[in-house]
């Protein structure tokens, strides 16, 4: 094929996107699952690796105790609207038994992978969830941007 060029172009095998805001758990219902706004578009047919990155906190105010919460996320295919089987990890948790002198804050960064297969082009996102096992609400508590993160990796198909 000589003189001529292709504007047709493959489907990308692997991308990568960032959080695009900060996502309060706090102000969710507990243990409710929460829509981070976070997605990659899956380009055909295929397993991918779907690799997630998710920058938590939780912080309480002062003199509340005992405390116990935890911040979970997972995997959820827009697409076909439903979650992931096998996708819901801990990304952080909180326990404290005594009164703090003030507000503290805790934050963790978490990565899980997980093998996806898909039978055409589909959108994955993360959900998380909050869940106050015991004591005081948290003041803020959610999935932080700067490191928050999906990405996809085309490995068969």
């Amino acid at each position: 094929m000589t003189g001529t060029s292709s504007s047709i172009r493959p489907a990308p095998s692997c991308g990568e996107a960032l959080l695009p805001a900060a996502v309060n758990l706090a102000a969710a219902a507990n243990d409710t699952w929460v829509n981070t706004a976070l997605s990659v578009d899956l380009p055909g047919a295929g397993t991918y690796e779907i690799t997630a990155t998710v920058r938590s906190s939780i912080a309480r105010g002062a003199a509340t105790a005992p405390f116990a919460v935890n911040i979970s996320a997972r995997l959820y295919n827009a697409t076909a609207s439903a979650a992931i089987p096998g996708t819901d990890y801990t990304v952080q948790q909180v326990n404290e038994a005594a009164p703090s002198s003030g507000q503290t804050t805790q934050v963790a960064l978490s990565t899980f992978r997980r093998f996806v297969t898909v039978a055409g082009p589909a959108t994955m996102r993360l959900e998380a969830n909050r869940n106050t096992i015991n004591g005081t609400a948290v003041n803020v508590t959610g999935i932080q941007t700067g490191n928050t993160r999906l990405a996809f990796n085309k490995i068969s198909g």
